[in-house]
C-alpha cells in the first residue's frame, strides 16, 4: 500500500510538469519538508517578497519533498526518477534549496541530475565549511539555532529556575541540534541547573513526561516532527500540547512554534531566510557570478515573544533583551485605530485647508466684486462725462446701458430706456433702417459708420453720423453692440455756408491764378539765369581742383628738377674730365712718352670718376621714375596692385626738395608686406596734400617738427593716421576744414581746397571716411579708413 502511494505521488509529479518550454529564466525551488508546514511557509513568504512569482520573464517550478513524513530510501530513490523524468527536457537558471534534506539532495546528485545548476541553499543546520568542499557552484545561509543563548535567556527570566528539559526528535535536524545540546550541557558553567534531554519518545509519553515536571522546570523545544514509532507530526501539535498539560514555562528554537504554546526565545526564522537566500538568487540570475557571492555562516536569530505568555507568567518587558521583537503585544485606542485615526486627522486638515482656502477664495471673490463695480461705476462715469450720446445693446436689439448724453437725446431717464428696443423710441420707418443696419454689424463682424436722421419726441429731426461696433463674450462670440451718436446737424449748416462763399472765392482764385502764371513766367526767367550762375560756380570748382593738382604736380616737377639738377652737373663734370685725361693719355701714346706710373694713374682716375658718373645717374634715374610713376598716377585715375610703404617712400622721394626745406622728422610705420589694389594717385594726392598742408598751416615759418605716417591692414580695411606736431586746429573751425574754399591762410595764397579735396578723394574715390582730432598747440591727426 505504501508502494502503491509513492507511485501515485509520482505519477501526480510527472503528470505537473511544466511543459511550455520558453526563453524565460527557469528556477526551481526544493523544499524538505511540505508545504503545510510553517517553516516552509514562511520560506516562500520571504522568496515571494523578494521575486515577483508573477513575473512574465521568470519561470518558477516549486517541489516539496515531504520528508518529514517520508524518510525511507525507496522515497529519496524515487524523487530521484520522478525529477529526472519531470525535468530532463528542463534547464534551470538556478535552484533554491530549503533545509538539509533537499541540501544533501542536491548535493548527491549535483553532477546528475542537477547539472551543476547553481544552488542557494538555505535552512542548512550548523553548516561548517567542509560540508560544501568541492560544491563550487553552492552558496547560501546557515540555520544555527542558537541553544546556549537560550538556556542563559531561561535562567535571567527565571532566577528559581533548577531544571531545564530540551527536547529533540530523532530526525537529521534534531541529532545535529542534540549532539551541539550535549556538548553544551557538558561545558556549561552554572552546575546547579539540572540539564535533560527528552527524545526518542512517543506522545503519550511525552505527554505523561510533560505533566509530571517538578517545580522549577522550564522546557526548551527544539525539533519534535516524528516520535519514535515513526508518527509524523505537526509543527504545532507538540508545542500546544505541552502548553496544555504542563504549568512549566515553554521556549522554543524556531519562530513557527510562536502562538503554539511557547513564551518565545532566541529564534530563527523562516521568512529571513527565505528572503535572504532570494536577493542572493536573484544577484545570480543578474549575472554576478556566483563565486562572487559568500555563504553566510552566522544565522539571522532574533529575540521574539509573545505578549500574551508573557503575562502568563508574570514576566516584564524591561527584563527582556534589547531589541526583543514583542507580538500580541496589547494597544491602546490609538494604536489600534493608528492608521483610521491619522487618515481622519489627515482629512481634517485637508478639509481645513480646502475651507482656509474656499473662504480665501470667497474674500476674493468679494474683493473682485467690489473692484469690478467699482469698475463699472468708473466706466459709467467715464462714458457718462462724454457729451456724445453713447448705448450699448443686446443681440436682439434691447438696451442694456447708456449714458447722460443719451438720455438727454432720448428725453428719457435711464430706466426708461434700459429693456426697450429702438422701436420703442422711435417711428417704425426709422428704426426698420437702425435694426437693417444692426442687422448688417452682427453679420460682418466689424466697424460700421453712417450718416442718419435722428427724430425725436418733439418731432424734431437732426442730422447725426453713427458710429457702431459689436463687443463680445468670454467665449468670443459677438454679445452685442456699442454705439456712438454725434450731432452733425449744425455742422451740415455750416458746410452749406462755406460752400456758398466757395462760389464767390471761384472768381477771386481765377483772378489770383492769372496773377501767378505772370508771376512764374517771371520766376522761370530768373531761376534759368541761377541755372547758369550755378553751373559757372561748378565748373570754377572743378577748375581750381586740376589747377591746385596741377599746381602740386608743379611743385613736384619743380622740386624733381632741383634735385635732377646736382647729380647730372657731377655727371657733366665727371665726363668732361674724363674727356681731358683721355685726351692727355692719348697724346703720351702717340708720341710714346707714356711711363707706367702714368697709365696706372690714368686707371685709377677713370675708375674714380666713372664710378662718381654712375652713382649720380643711378640716383637721377630713381628720381626719373619716382617722379614718373607720381605724375602719372596723379593725372590717371586707373586702380592697380601697389605696396603701401613702397608708395609712400616713393611719393616722399618726389617730394625731397621741399622736406629738406624743412627741419621736419618724418617717420613711416607701415609693414612692408602691406599690399592693396587701389588707386595709387588718390592715395599720393592724399599724402602730397596733408605733408603740404602741415608745412603751410601747421608747422608755418617754424621749420621743425614731427610727421608719423601709420599704415595698419586689417578685415579687408586699410587704417591711415597721420599726425604732425604743429600749431594744431582751433576747436571752433574743425568742423569746417573740409569745406570748399574754407581757410584761414588766404593771405598767404591759401585756397581752401587742399582738404576739401582729400575729403572727396577718400569718400568719393576710395569709398572710405576720414575724420580729424586737433587740439591749439598739440598737432593734428588725421584718422582715414578705406575698403580694399
Amino acid at each position: 500500500m505504501k508502494n502503491l502511494y509513492l507511485y501515485l505521488i509520482a505519477f501526480f509529479f510527472f503528470f505537473t510538469t511544466n511543459l511550455n518550454a520558453n526563453d524565460n529564466q527557469k528556477v526551481l525551488i526544493l523544499h524538505s519538508y511540505n508545504q503545510t508546514y510553517k517553516w516552509t511557509d514562511d520560506i516562500n513568504k520571504g522568496i515571494k517578497e523578494v521575486f515577483n512569482t508573477n513575473s512574465s520573464f521568470i519561470d518558477f517550478y516549486v517541489e516539496y519533498m515531504d520528508t518529514k513524513r517520508f524518510v525511507s530510501d525507496e522515497y529519496y530513490d524515487l524523487l530521484k526518477r520522478t525529477y529526472d523524468r519531470k525535468y530532463e527536457k528542463i534547464k534551470f537558471d538556478l535552484i533554491i534549496s530549503s533545509d538539509n534534506n533537499a541540501f544533501n539532495f542536491i548535493k548527491k546528485h549535483n553532477n546528475t541530475l542537477f547539472k551543476k545548476t547553481p544552488v542557494v541553499f538555505m535552512g542548512v543546520n550548523y553548516l561548517k565549511p567542509k560540508d560544501i568542499e568541492g560544491f563550487s557552484n553552492f552558496t547560501g545561509i546557515n540555520e544555527q539555532a542558537n541553544i546556549i543563548k537560550n538556556y542563559q535567556l531561561i535562567k535571567k527570566l527565571h532566577p528559581n529556575i533548577k531544571n531545564i528539559y530540551t527536547i529533540i526528535d530523532d530526525t537529521t535536524t534534531g541529532n545535529i541540534v542534540k549532539k551541539e545540546a550535549l556538548e553544551i550541557i557538558k561545558n556549561y558553567s552554572d552546575k546547579s541547573i539540572n540539564f535533560e534531554i527528552i527524545t526518542k519518545v512517543s506522545f503519550e509519553e511525552l505527554k505523561y513526561k510533560v505533566q509530571n515536571l517538578p517545580e522549577n522546570s522550564a522546557i526548551l523545544l527544539s525539533v519534535y516532527f516524528r516520535t519514535k514509532n515513526n508518527m509524523a507530526l505537526e509543527y504545532y501539535e507538540v508545542s500546544e500540547m505541552i502548553e496544555k498539560y504542563s504549568k512549566a514555562p515553554l521556549y522554543g528554537l524556531w519562530d513557527f512554534n510562536l502562538e503554539n504554546g511557547i513564551i518565545g526565545g532566541y529564534l530563527t526564522s523562516g521568512y529571513h531566510q527565505g528572503k535572504t537566500a532570494a536577493k542572493m538568487g536573484k544577484q545570480i540570475l543578474e549575472g554576478t557570478k556566483i563565486s562572487d557571492i559568500p555563504v553566510l555562516y552566522i544565522s539571522p536569530n532574533k529575540y521574539i515573544f509573545d505578549n500574551n505568555k508573557l503575562e502568563a507568567f508574570n514576566i516584564e518587558s524591561v527584563n527582556l533583551p534589547v531589541d526583543s521583537v514583542i507580538i500580541n503585544k496589547k494597544i491602546n485606542f490609538f494604536q489600534a485605530y493608528k492608521k483610521e485615526i491619522i487618515t481622519l486627522i489627515v482629512v481634517f486638515i485637508f478639509m481645513f485647508i480646502f475651507i482656509i482656502l474656499l473662504l480665501i477664495n470667497i474674500q476674493k471673490r468679494k474683493t473682485a466684486e467690489a473692484k469690478t463695480k467699482k469698475q463699472l461705476k468708473f466706466q459709467q462715469d467715464l462714458i457718462d462725462s462724454v457729451q456724445a450720446p453713447i448705448y450699448y445693446k443686446n443681440k436682439k436689439g434691447i438696451y442694456t446701458g447708456c449714458n447722460k448724453a443719451f438720455e438727454e437725446l432720448l428725453d428719457l431717464r435711464k430706466d426708461q430706456i434700459i429693456g426697450k428696443s429702438v422701436y420703442d423710441m422711435t417711428s417704425k420707418e426709422i428704426a426698420d433702417i437702425y435694426y437693417k443696419k444692426d442687422q448688417e454689424l452682427f453679420d460682418s463682424g466689424s466697424y460700421q459708420k453712417y450718416e442718419g436722421i435722428f427724430k425725436g419726441r418733439d418731432n424734431s429731426r437732426k442730422n447725426m453720423i453713427f458710429y457702431k461696433n459689436v463687443y463680445y463674450d468670454e467665449n468670443n462670440n459677438i454679445d452685442g453692440i456699442i454705439g456712438v451718436m454725434f450731432d452733425i446737424t449744425q455742422l451740415k449748416e455750416v458746410s452749406k455756408k462755406l460752400n456758398e462763399l466757395n462760389k464767390n472765392l471761384e472768381d477771386e482764385v481765377e483772378r489770383r491764378t492769372i496773377e501767378l502764371k505772370v508771376t512764374n513766367e517771371e520766376l522761370a526767367d530768373s531761376n534759368e539765369e541761377l541755372q547758369t550762375t550755378i553751373f559757372n560756380l561748378e565748373e570754377t570748382q572743378k577748375q581750381l581742383v586740376i589747377s591746385e593738382k596741377m599746381a602740386s604736380l608743379g611743385g613736384l616737377v619743380a622740386g624733381v628738377a632741383h634735385e635732377i639738377n646736382t647729380p647730372v652737373g657731377i655727371g657733366i663734370t665727371g665726363i668732361t674730365h674724363f674727356i681731358e685725361l683721355n685726351k692727355k693719355v692719348n697724346k703720351l701714346y702717340k708720341n710714346e712718352e707714356m711711363t707706367e706710373e702714368e697709365f696706372e694713374h690714368f686707371l685709377d682716375n677713370s675708375l674714380e670718376i666713372a664710378t662718381s658718373i654712375n652713382t649720380n645717374l643711378i640716383r637721377t634715374a630713381q628720381l626719373v621714375k619716382s617722379f614718373k610713376q607720381i605724375s602719372v598716377d596723379q593725372t590717371s585715375e586707373e586702380k592697380r596692385e601697389f605696396y603701401v610703404k613702397e608708395y609712400i617712400d616713393e611719393t616722399l622721394l618726389s617730394m625731397i626738395n621741399v622736406i629738406r626745406k624743412k627741419d621736419v622728422n618724418i617717420q613711416i610705420n607701415c609693414d612692408e608686406n602691406i599690399k592693396i589694389n587701389s588707386f595709387p594717385g588718390a592715395f599720393s594726392q592724399i599724402i602730397t596734400n596733408l605733408i603740404f598742408n602741415s608745412f603751410i598751416h601747421g608747422f608755418g615759418d617754424n621749420k621743425n617738427g614731427d610727421i608719423t605716417i601709420t599704415a595698419t591692414l586689417e578685415d579687408n580695411k586699410l587704417k591711415v593716421i597721420y599726425k604732425d606736431t604743429g600749431k594744431g586746429i582751433q576747436e571752433e573751425n574743425i568742423n569746417k576744414i573740409f569745406d570748399p574754399f574754407f581757410t584761414t591762410n588766404r593771405n598767404n595764397g591759401g585756397t581752401g581746397l587742399g582738404l576739401n579735396i582729400i575729403y572727396n578723394i577718400v569718400t568719393s574715390t576710395l569709398k572710405g571716411s576720414i575724420t580729424c582730432k586737433s587740439k591749439v598747440n598739440e598737432g593734428v591727426e588725421f584718422t582715414i579708413i578705406t575698403h580694399v
